[in-house]
């Protein structure tokens, strides 16, 4: 069903036209709604996207860097910034963007003390804020630990960067790193097209008749009255809430896990359904509303030539489901199957216009967030060293409530992320239990 709905996809968004680089290039939809956001808070690091490698061997710096500065050539976007032309925002390539390494020696500092040092440091540099209008929108630091031993990070603005972006970057450094450690240029074919052509053709296309005929998919899907979801918080709700965040997570069996991926294909939906029907029946047993209105991210990725790219193509759609009448679990499972398979067909929309829909000024959409992290991230393999990569948690929540579930060596793992000004610790567990006894 799924792989027909791509192809489906595919008829629809139109191949990658190349944008003329003596005009304007305009932003995507998404960066669009990024942009205003950050014009709103000017100053706010929330939109960061953190990560560490650490390697362990002998490194080649020099290797290192010149990998770096190869994928930073290769993808205009890790070139790009972002200013205003006559009041609209307007991404610039710049020619060149030096890659500067920041390199932190912590060989001095005990053994015992080094892990919260690195911590301390990954954190203090994804809070430092980007301004959208200097160059680069990315940093990177080098921690040596031992001669033998290396943490490196990369800090990036999700407006040039998103997670399929991070499979794109581990891959062609792994790549770059082994030529260039091994004294040979760079095997990696030149791109055919770049971010600012995905971006350029995304507006031609999504315009006009078409932008009103996939509008329109919404208007009916999200009609009448959508009530904001009423979930159980432990604090009252200020016009205040910040984004600080927390995050519970629990771990399912392997014979659950089996249990739940034989479920989902006797009944003929993704495992993606089966998760998603049962989050929706946790919410409604704690809000008591059979009509909810739940967010997933997207990939947006449908066509092949987007796929190498580094950029922002992620979207978010809002799933609407309706538990009137009772139904079993089986029922709602195809409910909820056939909403999200509608719903795919014209995920394209940004998420800012179907919240602009004059019946959802007022409902708020980023109560709760559904993910299922199905999409494999390549290990980064770097010639001659062991390689561990790390997302460090950074206590950040952009929906009151978002559930994410993984896979890893046969066994889902649930994590609840969370608004610590709305929500306790306890009170997530609790629900993740729920979850969990939902599931079983």
């Amino acid at each position: 069903r799924m792989a027909r709905n791509n192809v489906r996809l595919l008829h629809q968004a139109p191949p990658i036209q190349k944008a003329d680089r003596d005009s304007p290039l305009p932003l995507s939809f998404n960066q669009e709604r990024l942009w205003k956001l950050e014009q709103l808070q000017p100053g706010t690091s929330v939109h960061n996207i953190l990560h560490t490698f650490r390697l362990v061997g002998t490194l080649n710096i020099q290797a290192l860097e010149q990998s770096l500065h190869e994928i930073v050539n290769r993808h205009e976007i890790l070139r790009t910034i972002f200013t205003t032309e006559q009041g609209q925002p307007t991404q610039v390539i710049l020619p060149e963007v030096g890659v500067v390494v920041d390199f932190v020696d912590l060989r001095e500092v005990p053994l015992e003390r080094q892990q919260a040092e690195i911590e301390k440091y990954a954190i203090a540099q994804a809070e430092v804020p980007f301004d959208l209008s200097q160059a680069p929108l990315w940093r990177v630091s080098l921690l040596r630990l031992t001669d033998q031993e290396h943490v490196l990070l990369r800090t990036i603005h999700h407006i040039v960067f998103d997670g399929m972006s991070h499979s794109v970057f581990v891959r062609e450094l792994g790549v770059l790193y082994s030529a260039f450690a091994g004294g040979k240029p760079s095997p990696l074919l030149d791109l055919p097209v770049q971010y600012a052509d995905f971006a350029w053709t995304q507006r031609q296309w999504l315009q006009g008749e078409m932008l009103a005929l996939h509008l329109d998919y919404w208007q009916k899907h999200l009609s009448g009255t959508v009530s904001p979801l009423a979930l159980p918080t432990d604090y009252p709700r200020s016009h205040s809430t910040s984004y600080q965040g927390g995050v519970q997570s629990k771990v399912l069996s392997p014979d659950l896990t089996n249990a739940l991926k034989s479920l989902s294909a006797q009944s003929g939906v993704s495992l993606f359904v089966t998760l998603f029907s049962a989050f929706n029946l946790l919410l409604h047993q704690h809000t008591g509303q059979k009509d909810l209105v739940i967010c997933s991210p997207v990939a947006g990725r449908h066509r092949a030539e987007t796929r190498g790219l580094i950029g922002y193509f992620n979207n978010v759609v809002v799933l609407r489901t309706d538990l009137s009448a009772n139904p079993s679990f089986s029922e709602l499972l195809q409910r909820v199957s056939e909403s999200f398979m509608e719903g795919s067909k014209y995920q394209d929309v940004p998420l800012q216009l179907v919240a602009d829909l004059p019946n959802l000024k007022r409902t708020p959409l980023t109560r709760a967030m559904f993910v299922l992290q199905n999409t494999p991230t390549p290990s980064l393999d770097l010639a001659g060293l062991s390689v561990s990569s790390v997302f460090v948690n950074r206590e950040i929540a952009n929906f009151d409530l978002s559930l994410s579930v993984s896979e890893k060596d046969g066994q889902l793992t649930a994590a609840m992320q969370y608004k610590t000004d709305l929500f306790r610790p306890e009170s997530v567990v609790i629900l993740l239990k729920q979850y969990q006894k939902l599931l079983k």
